[in-house]
């Protein structure tokens, strides 16, 4: 799990940044949520909805999983306000 910096805000470090997610349809970065809060990051329509209707498969992160797809339905509500 690599820490990254924000890249307009180089002393900003997201540790776990560049891991790659899946929900096996979509693929996202770990902290998209964080860019979605952030900088109101545009999330397309089609992963929110899909995120909606499927749990994350049963794997050892699923848990994580889903906190994290959980963080980005919140952060692109708060994004649309």
């Amino acid at each position: 799990m690599e820490a990254v910096s924000d890249p307009l805000d180089p002393d900003r470090v997201l540790p776990g940044g560049s891991s790659v997610m899946t929900d096996g349809s979509w693929f996202w970065r770990r902290d998209l949520a964080y860019f979605v809060r952030q900088y109101r990051v545009y999330v397309p329509d089609e992963f929110v909805e899909l995120t909606r209707q499927h749990d994350p498969p049963a794997e050892p992160n699923a848990a994580e999983m889903r906190r994290l797809i959980e963080e980005v339905r919140r952060a692109r509500t708060e994004s649309q306000r």
